[in-house]
């Protein structure tokens, strides 16, 4: 072995934003909380917000919303204040700005559709003996296919086998394929469709030719 060593100095990793918030943005109707850094507010005590007007034509205030009690939390220990934002429902683009600090999100009764769909076609772009693409979402995510056909079967550390296998889907960036993670996947997508049947019924995923009798979702 060796050992690499440099006389360059250490660059610090820039601190964490000190407004916290889901970045998909929220729900109108349900409980909105947003987390400040306590260290990086100075002496704020509470957050003014803005709602965006649409167009680009300037921005009204709606609500000045004081800090939570100062608490550490237990996951990162640093001192956090919490703002709650759950009276703020109707649908729009917003800012909210604690001194210098400002980030804008979303209430949109869609707030999920995008996050949901793209979790899905996500199972497309890993599928396995057949051609690939995420177009309209992302279109130079494509490929005409993967050309292996056989499988590699690990036995004792000194043997192996093949057998063909053309499907399933790649397991991260290895194009290993196993059969206990393809197993809990499937699992957990057919117990998805028993949960949120109404919902997943509809979705269109934008799908390479198939059976069409089946909803997208099961495809």
């Amino acid at each position: 072995g060796c050992l690499v060593m440099s006389t360059g100095a250490f660059v610090a990793a820039p601190a964490d934003p000190p407004i916290r918030l889901g970045q998909v943005g929220f729900l109108p109707g349900e409980t909105k909380v947003v987390v400040v850094d306590a260290a990086q507010v100075g002496d704020a005590e509470s957050a003014i917000v803005f709602q965006l007007v649409p167009g680009g034509d300037g921005e009204r205030k709606v609500a000045t919303v004081p800090f939570g009690e100062a608490v550490e939390s237990p996951d990162t220990g640093e001192v956090i204040r919490h703002v709650d934002l759950t009276a703020l429902n109707e649908p729009g683009r917003y800012a909210m700005v604690v001194g210098d600090h400002r980030v804008a999100f979303d209430i949109a009764a869609d707030a999920y559709d995008r996050p949901l769909r793209m979790a899905i076609r996500s199972f497309t772009g890993q599928r396995h003996g057949s051609a690939v693409s995420l177009a309209p979402d992302y279109p130079q995510f494509a490929h005409g296919g993967t050309t292996s056909t056989r499988l590699v079967i690990h036995g004792r550390a000194d043997e192996s086998r093949t057998m063909p296998s053309v499907r399933g889907w790649h397991d991260a960036g290895d194009f290993g394929r196993y059969v206990v993670n393809s197993g809990i996947t499937t699992g957990t997508l057919l117990w998805t469709w028993e949960l949120h049947r109404p919902t997943l019924a509809t979705m269109q995923l934008d799908l390479p030719p198939g059976d069409e009798h089946l909803p997208d979702y099961l495809r």
